[in-house]
């Protein structure tokens, strides 16, 4: 679905990028629309070297770093996604680099 080397399932990439959106907002130029806000690469960093204790079982068992590239108005901006896989699927906490 994205752009660039993520891990994330299409469904958890879909649910990210809604939470992206979102924190856009305090990070894009004020009077930046949502409607310009365009994610253009992501970028898979590093894996733990832990499995997560109660994970679901398959090769996502461990949290991993993304970098997410999103152009606002035409400005750069990326943001760090953490993914924590658990025993429901994956969780996701996205924060400016």
């Amino acid at each position: 679905m994205l752009p660039g080397s993520t891990i994330a399932s299409l469904l958890l990439q879909r649910d990210v990028a809604a939470n992206v959106y979102i924190s856009l907002g305090a990070h894009a130029e004020k009077g930046c629309p949502p409607s310009q806000y365009f994610i253009d690469d992501t970028r898979f960093v590093s894996m733990d070297s832990k499995l997560v204790a109660n994970a679901k079982a398959g090769p996502n068992a461990r949290a991993w770093d993304e970098e997410w590239s999103i152009l606002a108005c035409g400005k750069p901006i990326v943001l760090r996604v953490r993914f924590t896989p658990d025993a429901a699927g994956t969780g996701f906490a996205v924060r400016k680099k």
